[in-house]
């Protein structure tokens, strides 16, 4: 942490760019950077929030298996998919949505609000244009882009909640 002070507006950018990842705005990165905002009293409200991480955590998963039940077998949508082995937090529930865009202003009408998390592939950003890539260099990150929707996840979704998400997306798809 730190501080710089400057009256050359061009370096202020500059740093304010660098301590958000490199981005002027929003998902927009010209730069390399770090993510450097933790302050003091963020660091003591997380100390005092660890207490609550497992019951959330449980939480969210049980969210998640809501989910799971309420959006089988819709073949529109991919949902997703852990290990055996492994435990997922679901700090976000993303599917991939065929018409994704249109389900989401679909359901924005209904009231549920949900987001498109990285909306540009990491390789596509304008940092990296100089190293070449194109849409077929990373085919996967290019459907990604265009299909993947975060549907509401936090700990005190009710159930109620969850499925009128969840008949949303069915009405999109009926």
């Amino acid at each position: 942490a730190g501080m710089i002070l400057t009256n050359d507006k061009k370096l202020a950018d500059q740093c304010r760019a660098f301590a958000n990842h490199g981005a002027v705005t929003k998902h927009q990165y010209h730069m390399h950077g770090i993510n450097s905002r933790l302050d003091t009293l963020q660091a003591t409200l997380l100390k005092v929030k660890l207490d609550y991480l497992p019951t959330w955590n449980k939480l969210r998963q049980k969210h998640a298996r809501q989910y799971q039940q309420g959006l089988a077998g819709l073949q529109a949508i991919q949902l997703p998919k852990t290990q055996p082995a492994a435990d997922h937090v679901y700090h976000l529930y993303v599917i991939q949505a065929n018409r994704r865009d249109e389900l989401k202003q679909f359901l924005s009408k209904k009231g549920t609000q949900t987001a498109i998390h990285y909306p540009v592939a990491l390789p596509f950003l304008p940092i990296y244009k100089e190293l070449g890539y194109n849409r077929h260099s990373f085919p996967n990150a290019t459907k990604w882009e265009e299909t993947i929707l975060s549907l509401p996840m936090y700990p005190e979704l009710t159930e109620a909640q969850i499925d009128c998400v969840c008949e949303g997306v069915r009405a999109f798809y009926n």
